[in-house]
């Protein structure tokens, strides 16, 4: 990210392939996130249901 704003001011050419990615890290990152918090909803669920059954 730095290094494509740093090259906005000094390489148009190449700050606009640089940015190309962005929107795919982004996707990736929503993606992932979202894989996290399921995983541990799910870890949580089994340890809340394991202490109700006496364990």
């Amino acid at each position: 990210m730095i290094g494509t704003c740093l090259s906005l001011l000094f390489f148009r050419e190449v700050a606009y392939l640089a940015a190309i990615p962005i929107p795919f890290l982004y996707a990736v990152l929503a993606l992932t996130n979202n894989l996290e918090v399921r995983s541990r909803a799910t870890s949580l669920r089994g340890h809340a249901t394991h202490r109700l059954a006496g364990g």
